[in-house]
């Protein structure tokens, strides 16, 4: 069975239906040239095509921001929706029943609860909307609205509303036919001490927050006057159709202006008031996280819209934390990342109504590189007129440099520092080496630079260098059908990282089954599109039959003696604590392996 029960026969038959290149066409303009087709990528803002479709291996991948996947993940992106709706709507467009599965009907039973939770969020908010715009109800928060100077066309756009009490959305989604499970799912209603339901945004300014498919998920809820022991912001807790760690608000709006005039880069800010006021003076392309700092979830949300990203969080304590936070959060993703200093404890809601569209931008224009940012911090952390100081500051400022991937731009910023800490250039080098150790005159420790968390999935072992691209070489010649290649040539034990043992076992089913392997086909097999994008993009690295041959060969004899190795190292370990009879045996092991190794 492939991905989520239905049947790998039944998944190839469909995606021979649904030819890749005629789906993706209906999002984007592709041009066929060299063998591929290219286009803009509908994933990131692009002027100069970097995406392609391979339409015989019925693969698509971005050399620009690494997106791929097949016809069925290509779906999902494009209309935000689940494996199981992808695979109906590609389904219908066939002609084609899927087929039930115990899983598939699990999963539609969820996928009809969570449809109910959707329009119970829905018309929770148009109960709010319709709160806001009563004359009597609503008027003193369309007071406080026109105070902080949001005009009526932005409410609409947000649709902004009002919880006026703790009971009146709880009955109105009851009198629809909500029942009060589905009220406390959706997260619209909350149980008090005796279980009973009630609105916990009572008496508040009511934000929803829409995700990118322009599906109400949440809620958000501002007091209107400062109240002792009353929280300014409430927002909905976690349910079936909402994870704060994943949602940015505002990215259903982002997301029109990227699809109506393509924007280049993506604001990040601190909290929903700010994206609706740079919004009300024509900014379009800003989003919240949900909390104080950013998580994984939500950089991988801000990638689908740009890969360069301006923070610009609020100018007191609490704010520049958050964007230290944050930072390291963006700079584990990958993006591009510039940093807008506000000074002063004003926020970008204050810089929307005091300085404009214009002032904003002029912030942009100074907002700092990320190593810029890092090294500015560390700076302002020391006396740059005492020989101290500047000591202080090469120490943390080499330590910022060191976590540069690029050595042509970690050479850049060596002559920075440098002018900075009047060190030469030429010394400094050697700290990278370890030739030369940076020290104040005191024993106090120099600042220390932005350092990104570490993640127990960086921590994963991998497999060195040698045995991935030796590993991946041969699967990609057995999965693309290469002549010389057999399957046969490779054990499985020869394998030892798990994704490479679930490709070997797809080889095998489909030798088994006298078929030939089809490398688009992994993705209904394999968990992880990275590591199947791994394995099926990209060439050859020689174009000639026989030159591949070689290079096939020499990896099949790497892997093999590097699993010869294994086995004599764990000989070897063996053999040190065995008594003598023991060790005899275990010498002959070694001496039969040993000549194997030789062989090969």
């Amino acid at each position: 069975m492939a991905r989520e029960g239905y049947p790998l026969d039944w998944m190839a038959e469909l995606k021979s239906k649904n030819d890749i290149v005629s789906v993706v066409s209906r999002y984007v303009r592709l041009d066929y040239k060299g063998g591929r087709y290219w286009g803009c990528c509908p994933f990131h803002h692009e002027k100069t095509p970097s995406f392609t479709v391979n339409q015989r291996e019925g693969f698509y991948y971005c050399f620009g921001c690494h997106a791929g996947g097949d016809v069925v993940k290509f779906v999902q992106e494009m209309e935000n929706v689940g494996f199981p709706e992808a695979i109906k709507l590609l389904a219908d467009a066939a002609g084609m029943q899927v087929p039930e599965t115990e899983k598939s009907e699990a999963l539609q039973t969820e996928k009809k609860y969570r449809d109910r939770l959707y329009a119970a969020l829905k018309e929770a908010a148009g109960h709010y909307y319709r709160n806001l715009a009563d004359p009597v109800v609503g008027k003193k928060v369309r007071e406080y609205l026109a105070k902080r100077k949001i005009p009526s066309d932005v409410v609409v756009r947000f649709g902004l509303g009002y919880s006026k009490d703790f009971n009146s959305v709880i009955d109105y989604l009851r009198e629809k036919g909500f029942s009060d499970k589905e009220i406390l799912d959706s997260g619209v209603g909350t149980k008090n001490k005796n279980g009973s339901l009630y609105d916990a945004l009572a008496d508040r300014l009511i934000v929803p927050i829409i995700n990118r498919a322009d599906k109400v998920v949440a809620f958000g809820g501002r007091i209107l006057e400062k109240k002792d022991g009353v929280a300014k912001y409430r927002n909905t807790t976690n349910t079936p159709v909402f994870e704060k760690n994943k949602t940015l608000f505002g990215i259903n709006i982002a997301k029109k202006q990227r699809q109506k005039a393509g924007i280049t880069e993506v604001i990040i800010v601190e909290g929903y008031m700010d994206v609706i006021s740079l919004n009300k003076v024509g900014i379009a392309n800003a989003v919240a996280g949900m909390g104080t700092a950013l998580c994984d979830g939500q950089a991988r949300e801000l990638k689908y819209l740009s890969d360069r990203v301006y923070v610009c969080y609020d100018g007191d304590g609490a704010g520049q934390n958050a964007a230290a936070k944050s930072l390291e959060v963006l700079e584990k993703a990958g993006l591009e990342i510039f940093v807008i200093t506000l000074t002063g404890g004003m926020d970008p809601d204050d810089v929307a109504n005091k300085l404009g569209q214009k002032g904003f931008f002029d912030l942009m224009e100074k907002a700092l590189p990320l190593t810029d940012y890092k090294l500015k911090l560390v700076e302002d952390r020391c006396n740059m007129a005492t020989a101290n100081g500047r000591a202080k500051y090469a120490t943390g400022a080499m330590e910022v440099l060191r976590g540069l991937s690029n050595p042509t731009e970690r050479d850049v910023y060596v002559g920075v520092v440098s002018e900075k800490s009047r060190i030469p250039d030429e010394q400094l080098r050697k700290y990278f080496s370890g030739e030369l150790k940076l020290t104040a005159d005191d024993d106090s420790e120099p600042p220390k630079p932005l350092k990104a968390p570490e993640n127990d999935e960086t921590k994963e072992d991998k497999p060195s260098a040698p045995y991935l691209n030796s590993a991946e070489y041969v699967l990609k010649c057995l999965l693309y059908a290469k002549p010389f290649a057999k399957l046969q040539d490779v054990a499985e034990e020869f394998l030892t990282y798990a994704p490479h043992k679930e490709v070997y076992a797809y080889l095998k089913m489909t030798d088994e089954n006298g078929k030939t392997p089809s490398p688009g086909m992994l993705f209904d097999f394999m968990d992880s599109t990275d590591e199947v994008l791994g394995i099926i993009q990209g060439d050859f690295g020689v174009q000639d039959e026989q030159s591949q041959k070689k290079v096939y060969t020499d990896c099949v004899r790497k892997l093999k003696k590097e699993y010869y190795n294994k086995i004599i190292k764990d000989l070897l370990t063996e053999y040190s604590s065995a008594d003598d009879e023991k060790k005899a045996e275990i010498a002959e092991k070694i001496k039969e392996y040993q000549i194997l190794m030789r062989k090969n």
